[in-house]
């Protein structure tokens, strides 16, 4: 399901306190992987006041979303399948967040994708494409914490994400 099919009343109580950690896992169980930034306000610790009302349990998920990461600074987009939540300066930054699966591309024959493998991934992006963005401040490849995933998240231009699709495709 995407978010705007599914309500927030879907995956969260009628409660106004949230545990982003179980939302986080109701939105996943919909088959959407979520991305938590360390930049977001929102952690997976202690529940997180939201008031809303009857009316906001019926709104698309989609929409109820958005009122409640902007209630805590942060804001959140979907890129290749992948929900990224971060803060609103991270998101509105000159630069592209782009989430790509990067498990094709590794062949590991059935096996969980490790860290080293992502990391000499990252190195090869780097080397290829426009080296000495990366030495700037902003510019980021990030892989998921659960590096199983085989999920990256890049952080640069609109230039250089085309770069990267190309490279990519």
């Amino acid at each position: 399901q995407t978010l705007a099919k599914m309500k927030w009343g879907d995956v969260v109580s009628d409660d106004a306190t949230i545990q982003v950690a179980t939302l986080i896992a109701n939105i996943e169980k919909s088959g959407l992987p979520v991305i938590l930034d360390e930049s977001s306000e929102l952690k997976p610790g202690p529940p997180v006041t939201f008031r809303y009302s009857q009316a906001v349990s019926e709104m698309p998920l989609d929409a109820a979303l958005k009122l409640f990461v902007k209630s805590n600074n942060s804001d959140f987009k979907v890129s290749s399948n992948v929900l990224l939540i971060c803060s609103i300066d991270q998101m509105s930054e000159e630069f592209d967040r782009v989430v790509y699966n990067v498990s094709p591309l590794i062949d590991n024959q059935g096996a969980d994708i490790d860290l080293e493998q992502l990391n000499a991934l990252v190195k090869l992006i780097q080397d290829a494409i426009e080296p000495t963005t990366w030495e700037e401040e902003g510019p980021s490849i990030v892989p998921v914490a659960n590096g199983q995933q085989g999920m990256l998240v890049i952080v640069n231009t609109y230039h250089v994400q085309r770069q990267i699709r190309q490279l990519f495709d």
